[in-house]
């Protein structure tokens, strides 16, 4: 745009050069008396030519300059458009920028608390496996009656707690406090169940076996003959018959069942 500009001084300059020389011409000038003190034609149309350039290189100038304004104005409303457009492109460059950071915070959080339920549930795993080990540990010791009434819920427990689903915690757990609450509730009873009894001669017979709990159970067959004491241990109930206390024991066994008057009576008591 300078170098039009340039150009454009230099052709007024030029344009402004010729109207002087064109203005000398046409000034008046002294003649011989024998041409009568006129201009000749030749000089008159010389200078009008260079006039009509002069005033055509004004217009010129003046459309150019007209030309350069008005691209002007649309250069600096392209150059604003183009700020407008970036300053659009760098709020959006920083709204990304903090959703990203946003969402990176998220996930940290989101890894932290992934990690602390990760140590919650293994420690709960290992939890209720030792639970459950005990459990079925427990199980072995339970009288027939009860262990019969608990192989429905019994039989959900994994046969290796280390091994289980971890994914079922739940539903294992709840298996574990349904047994336990069956084996408090009955340790807190007194209960009398018929029950099939093989003698020491091989013989079986039918008894009813009185459990106080878990601790000590007694039977006594129908005729009183054949009477006994249990107590838990590892591998279930052991029973040991004590005939020698048949009548204690049935006396007792009417005592605790068929309503009995109560009185002291000895049986015998074997502690663990």
């Amino acid at each position: 745009m300078k170098a039009r500009i340039t150009h454009h001084r230099g052709r007024l300059a030029a344009g402004a050069a010729l109207a002087i020389s064109a203005a000398c011409l046409l000034a008046p000038a002294a003649r011989p008396p024998s041409q009568g003190g006129d201009l000749r034609g030749g000089d008159i149309q010389g200078a009008r030519d260079v006039l009509q350039q002069w005033v055509e290189t004004r217009r010129q100038l003046s459309k150019e300059k007209q030309e350069w304004a008005l691209g002007r104005e649309l250069l600096l409303s392209r150059v604003e458009l183009i700020e407008g457009e970036i300053g659009a492109v760098r709020a959006k460059i920083e709204e990304v920028q903090a959703s990203i950071a946003e969402s990176e915070r998220k996930r940290t959080e989101l890894e932290a608390t992934r990690a602390t339920l990760q140590t919650t549930s293994d420690d709960l795993a290992q939890s209720i496996a030792a639970l459950e080990e005990r459990t079925r540990v427990l199980l072995a010791r339970l009288p027939d009656p009860l262990r019969e009434k608990l192989r429905p819920i019994s039989q959900s427990l994994p046969a290796d707690a280390a091994t289980a689903d971890k994914g079922k915690l739940g539903e294992r757990f709840l298996t574990v406090v349904g047994v336990l609450n069956e084996v408090n509730k009955f340790n807190r009873e007194v209960r009398a169940e018929s029950e099939i009894r093989t003698l020491s001669s091989g013989a079986t017979i039918e008894v009813t076996t009185v459990y106080l709990g878990l601790g000590q159970a007694y039977y006594a067959s129908a005729d009183g003959k054949e009477v006994g004491f249990g107590i838990p241990s590892a591998q279930g109930w052991s029973w040991t018959p004590a005939n020698e206390h048949a009548a204690e024991i049935t006396r007792g066994l009417s005592i605790l069942t068929k309503g009995a008057d109560a009185e002291f009576v000895n049986v015998p008591l074997q502690i663990q």
